[in-house]
């Protein structure tokens, strides 16, 4: 292992001699070689310092079972900050642990530079592993059923979450006085701000700051998922851009002759890259397209102007401003329609069909909203006089699974103390 870990620290301080030539902020890396068992709860946790969780074990369980029938394979995880961590997977070959090493320069890169990851990243996972040991105490000063029991009703809503803040109201200006000789000034009474800040979409916020009935302890079990579900949400937005831009990084990278990689390795790692990097029938593979729209974009900007854009650019926000019908016919992107036409022998029948080609936007709009689309936005109304929270599905084009969502509602009856009530269109749903 020493040896192994030698020759990788080599190879980083050649990655190192050339990354500034790609304008890449890669240093202070720490890589550690794992163990697939090790690797597989790093996955589950998907964070260092993440709140303890039975879900964690169960995808730790899934994920072993999917590795060993062969469905997909972890070559790394890398958590960011400075320094950045990097974790690759032991039992690998020498020339797939340097392609990986190549693939995380791009994704350390990123997420240093990228206006929505860059900033306190190192507080923020300070925080994170401070929370996790406010949660051992809980456990042991409240027991643990009353700790899951809170943790659960948080976890269910937790990407209910955001950054928005409570809604300010204008300041009145006191009407003009014709007659100040005669009559004083006016007293105009301002009506005050809401003093609960609605109508807000920051659901699991809300509740940890307004509810009625918590404790303490369980409003920071409250927050703290709340700030996981933030962390996650910026993330999530930047999906495709993210491995695109590494899977282009490591494939620029290796081919630099002054790393110094054998013939077998250049072949191996192009093989290794072709595969991961492969087009998807049934999705939208984002080392292939995150990396090939770089690609493009570098071919019509240059590095310099698509690495800027790259940094300040959503995956949704990079497909409608820069996906023109010139990247379509690029990256060969097409849609199906569904037709209605005449079988023999079944008569009229729906069949999907490849759409037009000259119908570029509505391709370009209908995967910008695809990529923009995320878990159901849920807007906090009003509360009546009896306490009873009024929710709201947001028309955002998820549909609610109505079953799920009577198990939310009481998830957040027990954080609110009260009822619950969710608006979808014309139905209401209530938690038991």
């Amino acid at each position: 292992m020493m040896d192994l870990v030698a020759v990788l620290q080599a190879f980083y301080e050649r990655l190192l001699a050339i990354a500034p030539e790609w304008g890449l902020d890669a240093t202070d890396i720490d890589w550690r070689v794992v163990e697939s068992d090790r690797m597989y709860e790093l996955v589950a946790y998907a964070l260092p310092g993440r709140l303890a969780h039975w879900t964690h074990g169960r995808d730790f369980g899934l994920i072993r079972q999917r590795s060993g029938q062969g469905h997909g394979r972890f070559y790394e995880i890398v958590f960011g900050g400075r320094p950045a961590t990097a974790y690759l997977l032991d039992g690998n070959t020498l020339a797939a642990q340097k392609l990986v090493m190549a693939h995380v320069l791009g994704h350390v890169d990123l997420d240093r530079t990228h206006m929505l990851l860059a900033g306190d990243r190192a507080d923020r996972m300070a925080s994170f592993q401070q929370a996790q040991a406010r949660l051992a105490v809980y456990q042991e000063q409240y027991g643990l059923e009353a700790v899951e029991t809170v943790l659960n009703r948080a976890l269910a809503i937790q990407w209910q979450v955001s950054e928005q803040e409570a809604p300010q109201r204008p300041p009145m200006t006191p009407p003009e006085n014709p007659y100040p000789e005669i009559f004083s000034r006016p007293t105009v009474s301002l009506p005050p701000p809401s003093r609960y800040g609605l109508p807000t979409t920051d659901l699991l916020g809300f509740l940890a700051r307004e509810s009625p009935i918590l404790a303490d302890w369980e409003r920071d079990i409250c927050a703290s998922v709340r700030q996981e579900g933030l962390y996650f949400h910026r993330l999530r937005q930047v999906k495709q851009s993210h491995e695109g831009y590494a899977a282009m990084i490591n494939q620029q990278l290796l081919l630099d002759p002054r790393l110094g990689l054998t013939d077998g390795e250049q072949v191996e790692t192009a093989v290794l890259f072709a595969h991961v990097a492969s087009p998807d029938p049934t999705d939208l593979n984002p080392y292939w397209f995150g990396g090939r729209f770089l690609q493009w974009l570098v071919q019509e900007r240059g590095w310099a102007e698509a690495q800027a854009i790259w940094r300040t650019e959503t995956d949704a926000s990079l497909v409608r401003n820069y996906l023109t019908a010139e990247a379509i016919r690029f990256l060969d992107l097409y849609r199906y329609q569904w037709a209605q036409e005449w079988v023999d022998g079944h008569g009229q029948m729906w069949i999907a069909r490849r759409a037009a080609a000259d119908d570029w936007e509505g391709l370009r709009d209908d995967l910008a909203n695809a990529l923009a689309q995320g878990p159901p936005v849920i807007r906090v109304g009003e509360m009546d006089y009896k306490g009873i929270l009024q929710l709201i599905h947001e028309p955002d084009g998820t549909t609610l699974d109505k079953d799920w969502a009577a198990k939310t509602c009481a998830a957040i009856t027990g954080l609110w103390g009260a009822p619950v009530i969710l608006h979808d269109g014309a139905e209401t749903i209530t938690g038991a």
